[in-house]
């Protein structure tokens, strides 16, 4: 079990792009622990692709506490349902929380991808 922190990314110069940006954390097994990040910005959706063996389900959490979060809140969908995902796909996120992190569990995942994109 590995502790796996999100990479800052503006995909590309062009001005629309220069207004977003998204964390990814790359190469996620069931088990690892994604540290929190902050999202300077609106959380706008999440992209999971990868591969899912076993039953693995990612979901994404938040919260408005600084330092290292130790009440974390499952994230909703536009829908106001957990975001949960058991294979690749992407969501818009209800919620605007200062820090997110993705958590894969159950299952036994080889290599998980999760994005998130924020605008500014």
């Amino acid at each position: 079990m590995a502790t796996v922190t999100g990479t800052y990314d503006n995909p590309d110069a062009s001005p629309e792009a220069t207004r977003t940006f998204t964390i990814t954390w790359s190469g996620v097994v069931t088990g690892d622990t994604c540290v929190d990040m902050p999202c300077p910005g609106v959380l706008d959706t999440i992209h999971v692709f990868g591969t899912f063996n076993g039953g693995t389900t990612v979901t994404l959490q938040g919260s408005n506490q600084e330092g290292t979060p130790t009440s974390r809140i499952a994230l909703n969908d536009i829908d106001g349902n957990p975001i949960s995902f058991t294979a690749a796909g992407m969501k818009v996120v209800k919620e605007n929380p200062v820090k997110v992190r993705p958590v894969v569990a159950s299952g036994s995942s080889d290599a998980i991808t999760i994005i998130v994109r924020c605008r500014i």
